[in-house]
């Protein structure tokens, strides 16, 4: 349910709604983070919401708070897209 939610709206996902949503979550991104987590986002959703390895990817170009923090949150909701 909520994959075929997501899927549908996607192209509504606008980098002001990571840059609140994280900012909800205590995480302060800059901008240049924020268009990396945007466009990561909008490029890879169906392989997030399906696996646990496209997320690795970010480790590589988010500095580690910020890559830790946003894990730790792909972790907590993750169980709600399982089909």
């Amino acid at each position: 349910m909520y994959q075929e939610l997501i899927k549908k709206n996607i192209h509504l996902l606008q980098p002001n709604h990571v840059k609140e949503y994280a900012k909800k979550e205590n995480i302060i991104l800059s901008n240049q983070e924020t268009l990396i987590l945007y466009h990561f986002i909008k490029n890879h959703y169906v392989s997030l919401l399906e696996d646990n390895t496209t997320i690795l990817e970010l480790e590589k170009i988010l500095p580690k708070e910020i890559y830790d923090s946003i894990y730790s949150l792909y972790q907590k909701y993750k169980k709600f897209f399982k089909k």
